[in-house]
C-alpha cells in the first residue's frame, strides 16, 4: 500500500506523519544547529506491522540529505531502525556516534 507522508514544520522541529482512516503515524523531531533529534515515533496499534514508521524514518532521511543535516536519534524506535539498518550510519550526527562510543567503553 502506498502512503502519503506529510511535513509540518517550523523553525524548531517538526513532525512527518501519515493519515490512517482518523488516526495518525506520527514521528517528532526537534532541531539543534545541522543535527535532527528524532523525540517519537508513533503508529497505531491496528497498522503495526506494515513498515508504516520505516517510511517516515525515509522521509526524515531524504529531508535530513537534502537540508545536509545529521540525525541523532532519540526514541526506541529510531535508534533501533539505524541499529538494523547499519548501511545508513553516515546519516547518524558525530555527537550520537561519539556517545555510542562512550557507552560501549564504559559497558566494556
Amino acid at each position: 500500500m502506498e502512503y502519503s507522508i506529510s511535513l509540518e514544520e517550523s523553525k524548531e522541529g517538526g513532525q512527518f506523519f501519515i493519515e490512517l482512516e482518523g488516526e495518525k503515524a506520527v514521528l517528532d523531531f526537534v532541531k539543534k544547529g545541522n543535527e535532527v533529534y528524532v523525540t517519537h515515533t508513533y503508529t497505531p496499534p491496528e497498522f503495526r506491522g506494515r513498515g508504516i514508521a520505516a517510511k517516515l524514518m525515509e522521509a526524515l532521511i531524504d529531508y535530513c540529505k537534502k537540508n545536509n543535516m545529521k540525525i541523532y536519534p532519540i526514541c526506541s524506535y529510531a535508534v533501533s531502525f539505524f541499529e538494523k539498518n547499519t548501511e545508513l550510519k553516515s546519516m547518524l550526527s558525530e555527537n550520537y556516534l561519539k556517545e555510542i562510543e562512550q557507552r560501549t567503553l564504559f559497558i566494556s
